[in-house]
């Protein structure tokens, strides 16, 4: 008998309880083991026919991330095999290796993706979520969910996932990465621009550059250029970041998105002028890191806050004004752009084109409709539960032995001093 049908046969023989179950994932993890499965992976696509996914999970999902280990593998078998695992597969099994598994869905994403079936990922790896760790953790599937919407493009179905609020990270129960934890609330935030939901885009991209490091990596610098942007589109100025970042991280994060920092400051003038020239100078870099869209809308943003801000001061301003304040280009485009804005319900005004005048007028809007009180109830009722949730792992860390002797040693927790180290920034070419 071979050494690999040696290890099938050890699979298939391995009752499906806790102790055995044990014993297989420490057999299937030793290093002699990995090895051999990664250097024949080219033989293992046809043992898993021999495999239930649903008996056998701990060793399909082996098997499939030795398989994944090299360049070249059959992505159609693998989706197959992967649909598979993540469907029906023992949710036991399953957390007793956490971190394969999340191999196995980051390439069955990937595979989707390629052979032009995204959709399938989404479906899948949203179930895929539940079967890793309870609700209220963060988990690996939660990054490739939300890079799998991307790649289908399907934002709204990432939303279910993203604005269900999250506040457990244990690498232990999930086998998260820190990269991965940054990944989910950058793919995050890149649903959200989808979405033109801003305020929550500028929430997942601060989470992803306060979030505590030992270096200033690639995928914080892709954030705090998108954070630049949508913080333009959405507030009109960049602003700080949280009190807690570190601050040697702000540094580095400044130093590489000059042409964003540029940006933001020719937005302070409110001058369009000057922001065509900041957007012509820095055009090169603005395409490669295929942010351009995003810079076109951060001109109309400039145009929209300018108009807005000329209803404030005047109750009429002429055609004439209205193009010097504005920087448009000519009459009919300021009447679209203020009709546009009208219709979006950024105010109300009247257009008299005979006699070449603008009306500003009251919009209106009291607030107080069945709508708005819902609003707010329902956000009083979500930062409720949100105080429970804090004040509950509050009380577990002042019940943690090792927060009291860490405590009581002096001695600072990991992460409380970062180096801004910018090593392993893979090139300013990084794109997700």
């Amino acid at each position: 008998m071979s050494q690999l049908e040696k290890i099938i046969s050890f699979i298939l023989n391995v009752r499906p309880d806790d102790k055995e179950l044990g014993n297989l994932q420490n057999e299937l993890s030793k290093s002699q083991i990995v090895e051999f499965l990664e250097k024949n992976r080219s033989s293992l696509e046809p043992t898993l026919q021999t495999l239930d996914p649903r008996e056998n999970t701990l060793g399909f999902i082996h098997i499939m991330s030795a398989i994944a280990s090299g360049p070249k593998y059959n992505k159609v078998l693998f989706i197959q095999y992967a649909s598979d695992v993540i469907r029906t597969g023992s949710i036991k099994q399953i957390r007793l290796d956490p971190k394969r598994f999340s191999t196995v869905c980051k390439h069955f994403v990937e595979c989707c993706r390629d052979t032009n079936q995204p959709m399938k990922a989404v479906k899948l790896l949203n179930l895929a979520i539940g079967k890793i760790a309870p609700a209220d953790h963060l988990t690996p599937q939660h990054a490739h969910f939300a890079r799998a919407c991307i790649s289908a493009k399907c934002y709204k179905a990432a939303l279910p996932v993203l604005d269900q609020f999250v506040y457990l990270i244990d690498p232990k129960i999930s086998g998260i990465k820190s990269e991965e934890t940054r990944l989910y609330y950058y793919y995050g935030g890149i649903c959200y621009i989808a979405l033109k939901q801003w305020e929550k885009a500028i929430e997942f991209f601060e989470t992803v550059i306060a979030a505590p490091a030992m270096m200033t990596s690639a995928i914080m610098v892709e954030a705090y250029r998108k954070l630049v942007l949508v913080s333009l589109i959405y507030k009109g100025e960049v602003g700080n970041l949280p009190k807690y970042t570190n601050q040697s991280v702000t540094r580095v994060l400044k130093q590489f998105c000059t042409p964003y920092e540029e940006l933001g400051t020719a937005f302070t003038t409110r001058s369009i002028e000057d922001l065509n020239k900041a957007i012509e100078n820095n055009l090169e870099a603005f395409v490669k890191d295929n942010n351009l869209g995003l810079v076109g809308q951060v001109r109309t943003a400039l145009v929209d806050q300018n108009i807005k801000q000329l209803t404030r001061t005047y109750s009429t301003i002429t055609s004439v004004g209205l193009l010097e304040n504005t920087g448009l280009g000519n009459v009919k485009d300021a009447e679209a752009r203020i009709l546009k804005m009208v219709e979006s319900r950024g105010f109300a005004c009247k257009i008299n084109q005979q006699q070449g005048y603008v009306l500003f007028e009251n919009s209106g809007d009291a607030y107080d409709t069945d709508s708005t009180v819902n609003h707010l109830r329902s956000h009083i009722h979500e930062v409720v539960l949100l105080h429970k949730q804090i004040a509950s792992i509050d009380r577990s860390i002042e019940q943690s032995d090792r927060y009291v002797q860490k405590l009581l040693q002096g001695v600072k927790f990991p992460g409380d001093r970062d180096t801004g180290d910018t090593r392993g920034m893979q090139g300013m070419g990084f794109h997700i």
